[in-house]
């Protein structure tokens, strides 16, 4: 899962007030509806003219500077983001697939799953719809005057969009986020380029200055001549490139901190998480100042790693704080995601505790007795299917997670474990447990007829955090951890989105 997470009395205390002085804001009435507002600001805005262009934005933030080139062909597109560093990221719409290619070279296709379960993008969507919870407030009293429309989905969050009230343009949006910080995009700089009127400012915050943003658009041309190959979508190039295989990975199975492994940076061994359920690679923000590597924003880059027994050179690494003990030989200051997954098909056997790298070219699943799942891919971590109690749900894969998970939107689907929870008739356990974000408040709840893969279980129990906590992802039911997964040896395929596996008890 992505790192960032917040915590801290103060910061809840804060968010939830801010959510409270919004909603009560006193506004002047309106006989405006949210369909024709957004029918209005649609019709302020206007269509760009078919054609190509491309477009050349510059973005600032703490302590970094990038800068975008986006080429438009007709319905297709890529930008490409040049980040100090050296480092190169770009992403686009080819033939209507979206696609994400990293600073290392990973390109993932978005399978889109968030358009279909995200509340707030369905909310917006289907403004009309009453269950999606959209209403006109009215307009502000100050100057200038704003439409403002709250769109607070259940199961979503909290979201205002103030538009001008005489250009119908929109001025910003306020969400107050499941990580509990206010956030505001607010848009600005108006111009016509080619039949549309679009925001040639863009200013994000969400009170932590490390994560500020301002992205400015410098130019907006039209390129009558361009070759459509420039918005055809790239090819992965993995970290490492396996001749043989399988390769061994020395790895120590923990129970409470998982899959460990040795990386070895300029010439230095640190204990590295093997997880599925990080989206990159991390790197301890502390040990990257030990090793002397310079860091631009939050990102920095090795120029010599060893993986076991795969070197790689120039690789880059996220950067931010992770310092977990795991017993008493190891020290985990990183994380192996996406990236080092998404190079080879990675084996995983909890019984034996190994975990092997297989080349794509080769692999035989029927030798190996293992069947094939889909899994969907949006962040760079695989999102599986599996069901409780009949009522089928998509889970984050993770090896990273030392438990399964429920989230409550899911768990209160479930005929059994959901209805008991709402009149009260069970009494959950309480446990805390550590993640990277810190100490999770959570109960510990018994489920029933757990279906995953070629197994299925009668009774078990999910680890369900509390319903203000930042696990709380609309866009997964849950997260498939270390318990259920040492049951099984399976293998993940991140370029064709397959897992293999097979039971293995």
């Amino acid at each position: 899962m992505r790192i960032g997470f917040v915590a801290g009395l103060i910061t809840i205390f804060g968010a939830l007030a801010l959510s409270r002085t919004a909603a009560d804001t006193q506004y002047l009435p309106t006989s405006m509806t949210a369909t024709q507002l957004l029918a209005k600001s649609d019709a302020a805005s206007g269509t760009l003219a078919p054609g190509s262009y491309l477009v050349v934005r510059q973005a600032t933030g703490s302590g970094w500077m990038t800068l975008r080139m986006t080429q438009f062909v007709g319905n297709d597109s890529v930008t490409v983001e040049q980040e100090s560093l050296g480092l190169t990221q770009s992403w686009g719409t080819y033939r209507g697939q979206n696609w994400f290619r990293d600073e290392n070279g990973i390109v993932m296709l978005e399978s889109g799953f968030h358009d279909t379960t995200d509340p707030n993008v369905l909310a917006w969507r289907h403004v009309a719809d009453p269950q999606f919870h959209v209403r006109v407030l009215g307009l502000t009293q100050d100057s200038p005057s704003e439409y403002v429309i709250e769109a607070n989905p259940p199961g979503g969050q909290d979201q205002y969009a103030y538009y001008d009230a005489r250009t119908f343009l929109l001025d910003r949006v306020v969400t107050f986020s499941i990580d509990r910080l206010r956030h505001v995009a607010t848009y600005s700089d108006y111009h016509t380029v080619f039949g549309e009127t679009i925001p040639f400012r863009r200013h994000f915050s969400d009170g932590n200055p490390a994560d500020e943003e301002d992205l400015r658009t410098t130019s907006f041309t039209s390129t009558p001549t361009v070759d459509p190959a420039a918005v055809t979508m790239p090819t992965t190039t993995p970290l490492f490139t396996l001749q043989n295989g399988p390769v061994p990975l020395a790895a120590r199975f923990t129970d409470e901190d998982g899959i460990v492994v040795g990386v070895q940076i300029d010439g230095q061994t640190l204990d590295f998480t093997l997880d599925s359920g990080s989206s990159e690679l991390l790197l301890d923000e502390g040990a990257a100042r030990r090793l002397g590597l310079t860091a631009s924003g939050p990102e920095t880059v090795a120029s010599d790693v060893t993986f076991g027994n795969v070197r790689v050179h120039h690789v880059a690494f996220s950067v931010a704080p992770m310092n977990l003990d795991a017993g008493a030989h190891a020290h985990v200051v990183g994380l192996l995601g996406c990236d080092f997954l998404a190079s080879a098909i990675v084996g995983f056997d909890f019984k034996k505790e190994q975990v092997t790298l297989n080349p794509w070219s080769g692999f035989d699943p029927h030798a190996l007795g293992v069947r094939a799942m889909p899994i969907q891919m949006d962040d760079c971590v695989p999102r599986v299917g599996a069901s409780f109690e009949n009522v089928p749900g998509w889970f984050l894969l993770d090896t990273g997670g030392f438990g399964t998970m429920l989230y409550h939107h899911y768990l209160d689907k479930l005929p059994q474990a959901g209805v008991a929870l709402r009149t009260g008739d069970i009494s959950p356990r309480d446990l805390i447990f550590e993640s990277v974000s810190g100490d999770v408040h959570s109960q510990i709840y018994d489920v029933q007829n757990m279906v995953f893969g070629p197994l299925a279980y009668r009774t078990g129990q999910v680890v369900v955090p509390d319903s203000n906590q930042t696990f709380q992802d609309p866009d997964y039911d849950g997260i498939i951890g270390r318990n259920v997964l040492k049951e099984y040896a399976f293998y993940l395929d991140y370029n064709d989105g397959l897992l293999f596996i097979k039971d293995n008890t």
